[in-house]
C-alpha cells in the first residue's frame, strides 16, 4: 500500500506540469515581470509576439508654472511663506505732515478734519428736523439749539471716556452721588445736551436712500471720508 501511494503521488506531480505547461508557459513569474517593467533593453520583435501583463505606472504630468503655483497654494504647509508684493511706482511714505509732529492734536487733526465734524453736525441737524415733530418732548427737556463742531468733539470724547469708566447706566455719569460721581462729565457737557445729541445722532440723510442703496448706507459717508483721508495722507510702497 505505501508503494502504491508513492507511485500515485509521483504520477500526479509529473502530469500536472504537462497539463498546465501549455497554458502557463506564456505567463511570466513575478521576478520576470518586474525585470520587464524596469528593463527596456529587450528585443522589440520577441516582446510583441508574447502578451505579457504590464504593471500600471504613475506618469508624471508636466504642468505649466501657473498650474504648479495653484497646486502649491491649495496645499497646507507648516512653513508660512510671505506673499510676494509688487512695488508701487512713485515716492512712498507720508504725503501730508502735521504742523507739529510731537503734538497729539496736530496728528489727530490730519485724520479727524473739520469737514468730518461739519458733516456730522449737518446730518444730526437734518435728522432732528425730520423727526422732531413726531417726538413728544418732555416739558423739562432742554430747548434745542444747533449743534456745533465743539459739541460733537465733546460728545465723542465722553463716549470714549465711558469705555474707560464703566457704570451701570449712562445717566450715572452725571450723578451727584459722592460715591459714584464723575465730575469730568458734568463739567464737559450737561446731561440734557448729551441726551439731545445721542437721540438725533445720524450719519446720512434718509431722503437719499433708494432701492440701489447698500447695507452700509446709514454710515457710508464715514468710511468714505476715512478712505479718502488714508489715500491722501500716506502712500504705501507695496
Amino acid at each position: 500500500m505505501p508503494s502504491l501511494r508513492k507511485r500515485k503521488e509521483t504520477n500526479e506531480t509529473d502530469t500536472l506540469p504537462q497539463v498546465f505547461n501549455g497554458n502557463l508557459s506564456d505567463i511570466p513569474n513575478e521576478i520576470e515581470d518586474a525585470d520587464d517593467c524596469f528593463d527596456n533593453s529587450g528585443d522589440d520583435s520577441t516582446d510583441s509576439e508574447i502578451i505579457r501583463p504590464v504593471r500600471k505606472r504613475k506618469v508624471a504630468v508636466l504642468s505649466s508654472d501657473s498650474d504648479t503655483d495653484e497646486a502649491t497654494d491649495n496645499c497646507w504647509s507648516e512653513i508660512g511663506t510671505p506673499p510676494c508684493l509688487q512695488m508701487l511706482e512713485g515716492h512712498a511714505g507720508v504725503t501730508t505732515f502735521p504742523s507739529q509732529c510731537d503734538s497729539v492734536p496736530s496728528v489727530t487733526n490730519l485724520f479727524f478734519g473739520e469737514e468730518l465734524f461739519e458733516m456730522l453736525c449737518k446730518e444730526l441737524s437734518n435728522y432732528h428736523d425730520q423727526t422732531a415733530m413726531k417726538r413728544k418732548t418732555p416739558p423739562r427737556t432742554l430747548t434745542w439749539s444747533p449743534v456745533t463742531q465743539k459739541d460733537i468733539k465733546k460728545f465723542l470724547g465722553l463716549i470714549i471716556l465711558m469705555g474707560q469708566t464703566r457704570k451701570d447706566s449712562w445717566k450715572d455719569y452725571w450723578s451727584t452721588d459722592p460715591l459714584i460721581c464723575t465730575p469730568i462729565f458734568p463739567q464737559t457737557m450737561s446731561h440734557h445736551r448729551f441726551e439731545q445729541i445721542w437721540t438725533f445722532w445720524h450719519f446720512n440723510h434718509n431722503a437719499k436712500m433708494d432701492s440701489r442703496s447698500g447695507r452700509l448706507f446709514k454710515i457710508q459717508p464715514v468710511p468714505d471720508y476715512f478712505l479718502h483721508k488714508f489715500r491722501t495722507i500716506y502712500k504705501p510702497k507695496q
